[in-house]
């Protein structure tokens, strides 16, 4: 839809319908999908809209986007003029509501959209088709009635082109706009517009709310999910086994390349019921919530193995550096239930089929022998490589808890005497350590060492070194008080935490997109020099812009049915008059 029909049509709905309505006290905060059937595919609800947009518009992200010619370099990268037109049609769109009066009117209080299932059964031309046949938005204006003469003296030289009808439908009125690219049908209840392309779905919303179709509010699994997200700012729901059924009973018949992978990933979905996400927008920070609901009996065998392990408080915070540019921490990663995996590759890789037959041969264990030995927490510290270089890999050490130190100290110190590695050790205050001697003392040093009932692995002995310094010091992850701001509870009886540096980690991530970028110039010169460019002109000031969401912490944990993880991140603060290059 170009700029005028976008302006045309927001004006057909406050200037020439709104008024019928204007002045009903409705309650404002009523669930929105009390207007959807209970088998909608799909449900998003966003407030203050808005203040979302300007929010964007005036943010780091928000301004890189805006400098992005996104269709010059298309052009430069060789997109097909299709896309090109894809990518036009968003950039207008998106150019005609952000300053628009009107899109704030309508959409800015409160909004909401749903994907509903077909009425009738027919093949679409492509997935858009069907999405714009069957989508439902609903909007609470913000409209004040001093307001429509503004409207109607600034906007009112679109209407012009379109044109209303009307027809009863049980004590409701439809409007069908008629435009000369789009036709829409609409219905004002309680002061909200509820509008489709398809009529027919509109009637099933009106039913809806007439109490002749069970609404989505009264499901209840919706209900348990959505009063976990109360006040939020958005707030979106996806029914998992009803699109699941829906997507395999839609492309069973239908002959398409990469079907099977797609009804085989399908499959890996079986046993989860229902995801919710919510967000809550803070002045300083967004808080983010995500609850997936699943049947336990189910899931397959490696999901359940994660979900029965009972949520605990993390003990490893204190191993950490100062200021980690990650962390993370886990009693759910146990390795000798990836043993199916270990094997599956093993049949698939014939040199790690002989690796593997060589460290069995070595040590006198079998695969599962060896997985038993390791214990169910494990957790990761990384912080940046040196500075100064084109490319530092990042420093890290890895901590496993182990069931049987001494085993596991045999069967290592095996492996490294039938390869003749050579190696050397170190005790730095209690811990003792063993390093490939060859390596730089002042770079990557590839070590293993055994620290009471734990086993690590690294790359860097300065940052052992740091982890065990602040240990002795009784330093905690939470003593950084930086991160402490942000902590949605890691203290709490968790099953993971995570704490990222997400500028650190954009930085290694650009220079390794840069470095990835040079290894196929050696390949592909052609292939390499789009590589650049898009790396240049899109993916770099993206990610630049992104950069404002400075640190994030997250803490997921499991009940009898359900994951929930609730996430942190906090915003850098941006004077308005300050714009980022």
């Amino acid at each position: 839809m170009k700029v005028n029909a976008i302006a045309a049509f927001l004006v057909m709905l406050m200037v020439v319908m709104y008024p019928l309505v204007d002045g009903i006290q409705t309650d404002s905060l009523r669930d929105m999908a009390r207007f959807i059937p209970d088998n909608a595919l799909m449900y998003l609800e966003q407030r203050q809209g808005s203040k979302v947009l300007k929010d964007f518009t005036k943010s780091p992200l928000g301004k890189k986007f805006e400098d992005i010619d996104f269709v010059k370099t298309g052009q430069e990268i060789g997109l097909q003029k299709p896309v090109l037109s894809a990518i036009e049609d968003l950039l207008s769109f998106y150019e005609a509501v952000k300053d628009s009066k009107l899109f704030l009117e309508v959409f800015g209080k409160r909004f909401a959209v749903a994907i509903l299932p077909p009425i009738e059964m027919k093949q679409y031309p492509a997935v858009t088709d069907y999405i714009e046949d069957n989508t439902v938005v609903i909007a609470k204006p913000r409209h004040r009635a001093g307001k429509l003469a503004l409207l109607s003296e600034n906007y009112g030289r679109y209407l012009q082109k379109y044109s209303v009808s009307s027809m009863q439908y049980g004590n409701h009125h439809i409007k069908r706009i008629k435009t000369g690219e789009k036709n829409f049908s609409m219905v004002i209840i309680e002061g909200s517009f509820v509008i489709s392309k398809n009529e027919k779905q509109l009637r099933r919303c009106i039913d809806t709310f007439d109490a002749e179709i069970p609404a989505l509010t009264q499901d209840a699994d919706y209900i348990k999910i959505r009063k976990r997200f109360k006040d939020s700012d958005r707030f979106f729901y996806l029914p998992v086994n009803e699109v699941r059924k829906f997507i395999t009973e839609t492309v069973i018949d239908l002959v398409f390349p990469g079907k099977a992978l797609l009804l085989k990933e399908l499959e890996t979905t079986i046993g989860f019921a229902n995801f919710g996400y919510g967000s809550w927008n803070r002045k300083n920070s967004i808080v983010d919530k995500v609850l997936v609901q699943y049947n336990s009996d189910e899931v397959n065998s490696v999901v359940r193995s994660h979900i029965e392990a009972a949520p605990k408080r993390c003990s490893l915070l204190s191993l950490t550096s100062e200021n980690p540019m990650a962390f993370y921490w886990s009693n759910t990663i146990k390795i000798k239930h990836f043993l199916q995996y270990l094997e599956k590759m093993k049949e698939d890789e014939p040199q790690l089929e002989k690796i593997w037959s060589t460290v069995e041969s070595i040590s006198g264990k079998n695969l599962q022998e060896i997985t038993s030995l390791f214990g169910e927490e494990v957790s990761l510290v990384l912080e940046p490589g040196p500075k100064g270089t084109f490319f530092t890999f990042p420093l890290g050490v890895i901590f496993l808890k182990v069931e049987d130190v001494p085993e596991l100290n045999k069967i290592l110190e095996k492996i490294i005497d039938e390869y003749d590695i050579q190696v050397s050790q170190k005790l730095y205050g209690s811990v003792r350590y063993t390093y490939w001697t060859p390596s730089p003392q002042d770079g990557l040093q590839p070590l293993y060492g055994f620290w009471n009932d734990l086993v690590f692995f690294g790359n860097s002995t300065s940052l052992l070194q740091k982890i065990i310094d602040k240990k002795n010091k009784k330093f905690s992850l939470l003593d950084n008080a930086s991160i402490k701001a942000i902590d949605p509870g890691f203290k709490e009886k968790n099953n993971s935490v995570t704490y990222f540096n997400n500028v650190e980690l954009i930085n290694v991530l650009q220079k390794g997109l840069g470095l990835a970028g040079m290894a196929l110039a050696i390949e592909d010169t052609d292939a390499a020099a789009k590589a650049r460019v898009m790396l240049n002109e899109i993916i770099n000031p993206l990610l630049d812009g992104i950069k404002m969401y400075d640190k994030s912490c997250t803490r997921s944990y499991f009940t009898p049915d359900m994951v929930i993880i609730d996430s942190i991140t906090n915003k850098t603060i941006v004077p308005q008059n300050k714009r980022i290059n």
